[in-house]
């Protein structure tokens, strides 16, 4: 899943026939119209006119955006005086808030083939060396993105244990076009199977942006993660797509996160 995180502000006024709760969700529904556009602007202009047929592509998936408010920043009434002298109250709103894409259906080749491209949006690659494991086996696993970027690999195991399998010493901080493999030369770990048996997950969070922080404690080489549900919200903190005061007020960051289910053969 990709997606960008923006900040936007919006605001409504009151009307002879709109109630302040009416205002309200009017200030809303134009902070996520605004949210929306950032994004289009954004891909149009980094994607390159060059790659005409993914520009296209992408904006119509943005165009088609779902735009989820992760947290409200500032909300309320303020007092603005019109140019005839009259006082109108207008409901003020800055949101912290989430642009996922509508589903590309069927891209061309090409479409696919650029995609790779660095200025595309950040798009990873995530895969394991087998398609399924026993106990006892290790495992690796691979990843590669189409432009710098940060990440951080959480392994979710059959109890619901989540533990950071990336190496959390290091900058979590990689190359575009490069493929990573971990445990890689100079880890001091293994990724062993073991029981439980059940269903089991891998999961990339990256931007390019560093990832926010979250709670837990060493387990050795791991890091044992305090979370659930809600951990891939926690990794977007520090992702924000800030706006340029200016014409355009372009976003400057991405994020993804991807999975893959991890099989275990009795």
């Amino acid at each position: 899943m990709n997606s960008m995180i923006v900040e936007v502000e919006a605001s409504a006024c009151l009307g002879q026939e709109r109630s302040r709760v009416q205002t309200e969700k009017l200030a809303m529904d134009e902070a996520r119209r605004t949210a929306s556009e950032y994004a289009v602007t954004y891909v149009s202009s980094e994607t390159g006119v060059e790659n005409g047929r993914l520009v296209e592509d992408l904006v119509k998936a943005y165009s088609k955006a779902t735009v989820r408010v992760l947290e409200e920043l500032e909300k309320g009434w303020r007092q603005s005086e019109a140019s005839g002298g009259f006082v109108d109250a207008c409901y003020h709103v800055k949101i912290k808030a989430e642009v996922t894409p509508a589903k590309m259906e069927n891209p061309s080749p090409s479409v696919q083939a650029s995609m790779a491209d660095p200025r595309a949006p950040l798009t990873v690659e995530l895969w394991t060396d087998r398609d399924a494991y026993r106990v006892g086996d290790a495992m690796k696993f691979f990843f590669r993105g189409n432009k710098p970027f940060y990440a951080r690999a959480v392994y979710v195991d059959a109890e619901g244990n989540l533990i950071e399998v990336t190496p959390y010493r290091k900058a979590r901080y990689y190359k575009g076009g490069v493929t990573y493999e971990i445990p890689g030369e100079g880890d001091q770990f293994i990724l062993m199977i073991t029981p439980p048996l059940g269903e089991e997950q891998l999961i990339l969070y990256t931007s390019t942006q560093p990832l926010d922080s979250y709670s837990g404690q060493e387990a050795g080489a791991f890091y044992v993660v305090s979370g659930g549900p809600d951990l891939g919200q926690t990794t977007r903190g520090l992702t924000v797509l800030q706006g340029v005061p200016g014409a355009g007020r372009q976003p400057k960051a991405e994020f993804a996160e991807t999975k893959v289910d991890v099989r275990v053969e009795r």
